[in-house]
């Protein structure tokens, strides 16, 4: 977004200087250094310039179309403002309060439905200290859940995010889809036919369901809280939260 935001404004410029530079010749204004041949070698210049820019963003959106919009989370990727939570933080979990009302001005400040997501992502995990997360969203088109963002995953991994894909009704996330209920696990190895990937350090983990209004869009991914298990306030912190997300999701969607 910040890149064809950002192509827009070279190409804005270019053209006031293309028509400044035709108006000022139309009334022979031009510096007398600056002959029409040079002019015209500008002018080619500029244009060629403004192709490539064009250019750039159009495969900037094919590729982003190509892989439905997925980013890695982290400081560098989104804008600062997003990313700094530091308000709730340190809120206590036994009374948030506070909590919520920061959290519903959170949420009023997003853009569009990608910062939406970026919040609830970066909200839960800090909130709940949890290192790992994922957001799936659902491709009514293909019937299939695909990552759309990830948040804490290491670098090998990522290369892998573009190709999962999950069907409704299969493995945890597609459960949850499917049932739009969320599933929170502290101890996985009570978890009868679940088997944890490799990789993972943590023995809890938390899926919850998405929603647009009433209907269920996508799944949001918690894992790796260390040692520790995810509370019964925690999980209505994150209960809240989506609730919020699914009230500004039905404006960005439609």
């Amino acid at each position: 977004m910040r890149v064809r935001r950002n192509i827009g404004i070279i190409l804005f410029l270019l053209l006031i200087v293309i028509s400044l530079f035709y108006i000022l010749s139309s009334f022979n204004m031009l510096p007398y250094l600056i002959n029409n041949q040079e002019v015209l070698i500008i002018d080619t210049i500029i244009i060629g310039f403004m192709i490539f820019l064009i250019f750039l963003g159009f495969e900037s959106v094919i590729k982003e179309s190509s892989d439905h919009g997925y980013r890695e989370i982290d400081e560098r990727s989104i804008e600062p403002d997003i990313i700094d939570t530091k308000f709730f933080e340190n809120v206590d979990i036994e009374e948030p309060g506070n909590l919520y009302i920061g959290l519903q001005n959170y949420f009023r400040e997003s853009n569009n439905f990608k910062e939406l997501i970026d919040r609830l992502l970066i909200s839960t995990a800090k909130i709940t200290k949890s290192q790992r997360g994922s957001v799936l969203l659902y491709d009514d088109k293909k019937d299939e859940l695909y990552i759309f963002r990830t948040l804490g995953w290491e670098r090998q991994r990522l290369s892998i995010v573009r190709d999962i894909r999950v069907k409704p009704g299969e493995g945890i996330a597609g459960r949850v889809f499917l049932d739009g209920e969320p599933i929170i696990m502290n101890n996985l190895s009570l978890m009868e036919g679940f088997e944890p990937r490799e990789g993972y350090k943590s023995n809890s983990f938390i899926s919850f369901p998405i929603y647009k209004l009433d209907r269920v869009i996508g799944v949001l991914n918690l894992t790796e809280k260390i040692n520790e298990n995810y509370t019964k306030n925690e999980i209505d912190i994150i209960r809240f939260i989506c609730n919020e997300v699914a009230v500004f999701a039905s404006f960005f969607l439609g």
